[in-house]
């Protein structure tokens, strides 16, 4: 009877032993699918790593170019402002395609040359 005993515990403990196994195996598993992930990570990054440099470096000198570029765009449209002509009475956008000639006419009709 206590050996009967002694052998459904041992089997009970077996068993037991045999799902701890099976669960360390699964681990074991998991662990080298994760390990086998960060190794290719790291080797992604060890790639990324130069590339990003030369993009920050062109980022760079793309902001040095940017600065004279938006000084020379400014002051052409500064430019442009300073060269129209206002005329008080005459409404916007009425010159057409070829302001010269409408304030030529226009000029001619107010003088009456």
């Amino acid at each position: 009877m206590i050996l009967q005993k002694i052998r459904d515990s041992q089997v009970a403990i077996e068993s037991r032993l045999g799902k701890i196994t099976t669960d360390i195996n699964v681990l074991r598993d998991d662990q080298c699918k994760m390990f086998e992930k960060i190794k290719a990570n790291e080797q992604a990054i060890t790639t990324l790593v130069p590339e990003k440099t030369e993009h920050v470096s062109q980022l760079n000198a793309m902001r040095l170019r940017l600065g004279p570029l938006q000084d020379r765009a400014d002051d052409a449209g500064g430019r442009t402002k300073r060269n129209n002509v206002q005329i008080v009475g005459i409404l916007d956008r009425v010159e057409g395609r070829n302001p010269t000639k409408y304030i030529e006419y226009w000029l001619c009709t107010v003088v009456v040359l």
